[in-house]
């Protein structure tokens, strides 16, 4: 690693710690903010690890460290089980199928990373999540965290679009591995950005209503931090008229767009249909209520920008012929079938899929249609091939558990309803800043309804 490289690095882990040594909260939203540097890897002592992960141990150390005094394992553990049940059981089902995948692995160096990513990294943060954020406000600053998130990425990746830096089949990928990466990524950005934009009942919460301590903002601090906040959250305030909204509306629809992703196009739309037929049943708002401008805009926008770019992918889809996108897949699903038929209890072990699926091509006559595939292209079949028979189980006992949720909660009845579409043809959760947006909505999904409710 250069020394330039490390130096950076040095001080951008000591401004981390400072900042959620100030305040956990802070630190738990520049986590969500920061969910993209999960990109910047590196190794310590030969351990691979990454940027991401590496502020997520600094928070949950930090956060140990002020609750060492008040913090009783035992009994949060038996108040975890008492009162939420089947996300107790789930999650340690869950836990338990993917050690065990990872035991039996072929390659227990990758597996044991992935275990580490994408399923303890983000438990951790979870339980910081659950503890620290206490009220409404708390969680419409973590959705907001994760939109300007996006909206950062969109304006990067319209970058690449104009330069004309896309795949050989004319998709946007920008700074990720494929577009499908890109589009996994931005989808529940989107989605909460227009839950809050357009859904949500009553002005969003605001800094700008806080009361103000003259003799805090001396400090260099709090002064640096609430310029910081005025910043980023300003456009995303009631104050300000719609047309911020609508720019970081129409950039993360672009880019989605540019990434010709119809998994997460088409999950997108079911669940904003899905919601806004539930918001009509429950007769709380009206959809284009003072939105008919932008609406419409963003909409014909989209129409012309989804048949203008997206034509010849989608008439390779709709022909189904040998070499079409849905004929790939069901070349991906037959491998894997046939590596459940020789794994149905343990699995493969977690992100051994694509050596594992180069190794079964010998079992077919007809060559792979796609021969880098790092997923099977579906979630729960991800879940059992890479955690096992027990961890699907546990994993589909969060998806109830969720399901139960999502009467309540708004945010987690409309990222379940795309969870659910998208995973049909792409491996959602499988990466790192997609397992932490998941473990995100089920933290909201945790927390007290008595208290919370919907963020109406």
């Amino acid at each position: 690693m250069p020394i330039i490289y490390q130096i950076f690095l040095s001080f951008f882990f000591l401004f981390f710690a400072y900042l959620a040594h100030k305040d956990i909260k802070n630190g738990i939203y520049a986590v969500i903010f920061l969910l993209p540097i999960y990109l910047l890897r590196f190794t310590l002592s030969d351990i691979p690890t990454t940027a991401l992960e590496i502020i997520i141990y600094i928070l949950f150390f930090l956060w140990l460290i002020k609750n060492r005094k008040n913090l009783d394992i035992r009994k949060s553990v038996s108040d975890f089980f008492r009162n939420d049940k089947i996300l107790a059981v789930g999650t340690t089902l869950l836990f338990f199928g993917v050690i065990l995948s990872t035991i039996h692995s072929s390659d227990l160096r990758t597996s044991l990373g992935v275990l580490k990513g994408w399923f303890v990294d983000p438990f951790l943060f979870f339980l910081v999540f659950i503890d620290v954020i206490k009220n409404q406000k708390q969680i419409v600053i973590l959705l907001r965290s994760l939109i300007l998130s996006g909206f950062a990425v969109a304006l990067v990746s319209i970058g690449y679009a104009l330069s004309d830096i896309l795949t050989f089949d004319g998709r946007l990928r920008a700074i990720y591995e494929s577009p499908n990466y890109l589009a996994m990524y931005l989808s529940p950005a989107f989605l909460f950005a227009v839950y809050l934009f357009i859904f949500q009942k009553g002005p969003l919460l605001s800094f700008r209503t806080e009361v103000r301590n003259p003799s805090v903002e001396k400090n260099y601090y709090n002064v640096c931090l609430n310029a910081v906040k005025r910043f980023f959250f300003s456009p995303l305030s009631p104050q300000n008229n719609k047309k911020g909204q609508a720019i970081i509306l129409l950039s993360l629809a672009v880019v989605l767009l540019l990434t010709k992703s119809y998994g997460a196009i088409l999950g997108i739309a079911v669940a904003l249909f899905c919601f806004s037929l539930k918001r009509y049943q429950n007769r709380n708002t009206k959809l284009f209520s003072g939105y008919k401008k932008t609406l419409t805009a963003l909409a014909v926008v989209a129409l012309v920008l989804f048949s203008f770019l997206s034509f010849q992918k989608y008439e390779q889809l709709l022909n189904a012929g040998e070499r079409s996108s849905l004929a790939s897949r069901f070349m991906i699903w037959d491998a894997s079938r046939e590596m459940l038929e020789d794994s149905p209890i343990f699995g493969i072990g977690p992100g051994t899929f694509q050596k594992t699926y180069l190794d079964y091509q010998s079992r077919f006559t007809v060559p792979y249609l796609e021969w880098a595939v790092p997923q099977p292209h579906n979630t729960l079949l991800a879940f059992y091939l890479q955690s096992g028979l027990i961890g699907l189980v546990g994993f589909v006992l969060i998806l109830f558990w969720l399901c139960k949720r999502a009467k309540a909660s708004d945010i987690v009845f409309i990222f379940l309803i795309y969870f659910l579409i998208h995973g049909l043809v792409d491996t959602l959760y499988w990466k790192n800043d997609l397992a932490m947006v998941f473990w995100l909505v089920v933290g909201v999904g945790f927390l007290d309804k008595k208290k919370f409710n919907s963020l109406n």
